[in-house]
């Protein structure tokens, strides 16, 4: 299946590649382990002897298709892999996706419908054959923890962040919408608290993974209502933002389940950016404790 990485053009090109990928590994390893990947990375072949785990594999295997993974698989670990290493595994082929060097980004959609389907389903089973047993295993990564995956690469898109993909790449859940609102009636509806967007910063009550998630959801929201200067730039890119954000926003309106207090948040979040004039009881409670009563009273 891998003829092609005979080929001396192809060999030629891979090597240049593969330096900035040397350059970093030489920071934490030995010559002989930098050569093993290097071996890996030119031929697809885990060298006899030595250990690398199937994330890494995958991640540097030459064909990224949905064939050459499994490839991959077959060949470097027959038998199997541990719990661990499929944990790992799966968060490659999910959140980490985007990470694969050398596939397209509609190799990588493509390979995330594969693994975790259209929209989310909290039973689907893997599907990627693993060793010789023939049962399938259920995927166990979280709606939450792809939903907050997903939150910050899109705020870091939408800012125009030093942290986003490079400029001329769109981000993969771009491509995704559909399974990223999917995910929201099976987050933890614990999430989703006023008193999170209020006290984000109080980690003694707000859980890390309930403030990354209302700090970048309601960082989107806003953006929704008023676009930052990267989503108002007269360019191709700058136009995409601001039509992503106002689609964003309509699908969020049009959802038909607001877990936990997320409608009581987004309409504090359009009063706080003058969308929304705050009702009488509100106003009050805002002026005496810094905070509102978000029912509309």
């Amino acid at each position: 299946m891998l003829e092609f990485t005979e080929d001396p053009e192809w060999q030629r090109n891979r090597e240049v590649q593969w330096q900035p990928i040397q350059e970093e590994l030489q920071k934490d390893l030995t010559r002989k382990r930098v050569n093993e990947f290097k071996h890996l990375y030119m031929t697809g072949r885990v060298p006899y002897g030595a250990i690398i785990h199937a994330t890494d594999a995958v991640e540097l295997y030459p064909d990224h298709s949905i064939a050459g993974i499994q490839h991959c698989l077959d060949t470097n670990f027959p038998s199997g892999l541990s719990s661990d290493e499929f944990r790992r595994l799966q968060a490659t082929l999910s959140i980490g996706v985007g990470n694969l060097q050398g596939s397209s980004r509609d190799e990588q959609v493509e390979l995330f419908r594969y693994v975790l389907g259209e929209t989310y389903d909290p039973e689907r089973l893997f599907p990627f054959r693993l060793g010789q047993e023939g049962r399938k295993h259920k995927i166990d990564i979280s709606a939450g923890s792809l939903f907050a995956d997903a939150l910050v690469s899109l705020t870091f898109w939408v800012e125009a962040s030093e942290y986003s993909a490079p400029a001329e790449n769109r981000v993969v859940w771009l491509d995704l919408i559909d399974f990223f609102f999917s995910l929201i009636k099976f987050v933890n509806p614990s999430v989703f608290t006023f008193f999170c967007l209020k006290h984000n910063r109080n980690r003694q009550k707000v859980s890390h993974h309930s403030a990354v998630v209302i700090k970048y959801l309601s960082r989107l929201l806003r953006y929704s209502i008023t676009p930052p200067p990267a989503a108002l730039h007269d360019s191709t890119t700058g136009r995409e933002r601001k039509k992503f954000l106002a689609d964003f926003r309509s699908r969020f309106e049009s959802l038909d389940v607001y877990p936990g207090e997320l409608q009581k948040i987004w309409r504090e979040i359009r009063i706080e950016e003058g969308e929304v004039i705050p009702g009488p009881v509100e106003t009050v409670w805002r002026k005496l404790n810094s905070r509102s009563i978000p029912d509309g009273q």
